[in-house]
């Protein structure tokens, strides 16, 4: 965008903002106009790579653009058809890693929720003013066979999703827009910073194995440790300065051959008290929201050394011979 047509816009910016509080209209409408306004006019005429984007950021918003700017901005889970849904999505950033979590309500004809919640983990990096997200682990339903991302696997060799972006100190919105200059973008507000030293658990992390407390010489592998019927476990924990997010999917085929595990996520902030963290949930897929457990706050042992982390299973149900996982540090 040039600087003539920036201004151009910023006298219209101001304008509509006379006419707002001559009709004496709601704070709401001024605000929606200020993040328009923020949106349109942050960036530069030059394009400047985008920083800080490590930490963890909220869903606020959609923002819909006509003619290549940004005209208005709606509730984050609103459809095209005006219909606003309840929803979050938190999206953690750290180390060249991103994972995210995110549900919204999707009621059937009973009144019962039909969604689940989906999440993706993976790779980033950030060119030029674009995003690139790669996809390598997530929901099931864009991972099976002709899911999304598995067609994009089969095209290009990975899955990614890319788009244009702006970061401030405390929002970002990533966003699309076609040709005729129409499209939509996301808003998001900070919520956490990503700080590598600030804490022990800092940092992003991969279960490798782990020992039952008795006999703590003696490792046992991640796929050793759970049932024989399932395959292809990944599990990773990603630690910002007060968050983190677990995420965990494996294989379990049924007798037709289906994989029936449920992909998992839990995005929660945390307290450290000595070498305990004290756990409370934000939001995540329905195993983890409808989980009793989760619900009432959870607390967990953990120890950080030579790039390794050990961890206690949360300790209202510890006992003498609990099992202690292992995660490895991805640098």
């Amino acid at each position: 965008m040039n600087i003539n047509k920036k201004q151009q816009y910023l006298k219209v910016f101001f304008l509509n903002i006379n006419i707002i509080l001559v009709k004496n209209k709601t704070m709401n409408q001024i605000y929606k106009l200020l993040v328009i306004a923020c949106i349109t006019f942050s960036c530069s005429s030059d394009v400047k790579t985008p920083l800080g984007i490590e930490g963890v950021w909220e869903r606020t918003g959609r923002v819909i653009y006509e003619g290549g700017i940004a005209v208005d901005t709606v509730p984050p889970f609103q459809s095209s058809s005006g219909i606003v849904r309840e929803g979050f999505q938190f999206k953690f950033y750290a180390n060249n890693y991103y994972n995210w979590v995110g549900n919204t309500v999707n009621l059937d004809s009973l009144g019962n929720d039909k969604a689940y919640g989906n999440t993706i983990h993976g790779r980033y990096e950030i060119r030029n003013d674009s995003l690139f997200e790669y996809m390598e682990r997530g929901s099931d339903e864009w991972f099976k066979k002709g899911g999304w991302a598995d067609n994009q696997r089969e095209k290009k060799g990975y899955a990614t999703y890319d788009a244009k972006i702006e970061i401030g100190s405390d929002y970002y919105q990533q966003y699309r827009i076609n040709k005729n200059g129409k499209g939509n973008g996301e808003l998001f507000k900070r919520i956490d910073t990503y700080t590598p030293g600030s804490n022990p658990y800092v940092g992003v992390w991969e279960r490798t194995d782990g020992y039952y407390s008795e006999s703590p010489t003696k490792l046992i592998s991640k796929e050793d440790y759970f049932p024989s019927y399932l395959k292809e476990i990944d599990i990773y924990m990603m630690f910002t300065d007060n968050h983190y997010i677990h995420f965990m999917n494996a294989v379990r085929l049924d007798s037709l051959n289906n994989d029936i595990f449920r992909h998992r996520a839990a995005a929660v902030s945390y307290k450290i008290n000595a070498d305990t963290i004290n756990y409370k949930l934000m939001g995540g897929t329905d195993n983890i929201m409808n989980s009793k457990v989760w619900k009432k706050g959870r607390s967990r042992y953990h120890k950080v050394s030579e790039n390794k982390m050990v961890i206690s299973n949360f300790l209202e149900n510890s006992n003498p011979f609990e099992f202690m996982r292992i995660f490895k540090s991805l640098e």
